[in-house]
């Protein structure tokens, strides 16, 4: 069962990477589907009892395949200020590049 628990503090290093490691394997996932995730922030990255890190609220998601019936540009600024790339407020369209940027890759 997925649940939101709060982690022990501090997290040590180890437990930090790790965390970065299967959250950034998440969006990979979900990039090797054409699907860009659009709101990549701490927040969105949920923990499981074990601290085993999930990437969560796909709700501005878009499907980027060239094939897709709508492709997203940036009329709208999804992702939280924060972890916004800069090309996005600059009329850029979210790819892989923005979820990464937001990251911290």
């Amino acid at each position: 069962r997925l649940g939101m628990v709060e982690p022990p503090r501090p997290l040590t290093w180890r437990q930090r990477v790790r965390i970065a490691s299967e959250a950034t394997e998440a969006l990979v996932y979900l990039h090797s589907k054409g699907i860009v995730h659009r709101d990549v922030k701490p927040d969105n990255i949920l923990l499981d009892e074990k601290l085993a890190a999930v990437l969560a609220d796909t709700g501005f998601a878009k499907d980027q395949r060239p094939d897709a019936s709508v492709r997203c540009r940036s009329t709208a600024l999804y992702m939280t200020t924060g972890y916004l790339c800069p090309s996005i407020t600059k009329g850029g369209e979210y790819s892989s590049k923005t979820d990464g940027y937001a990251v911290g890759i």
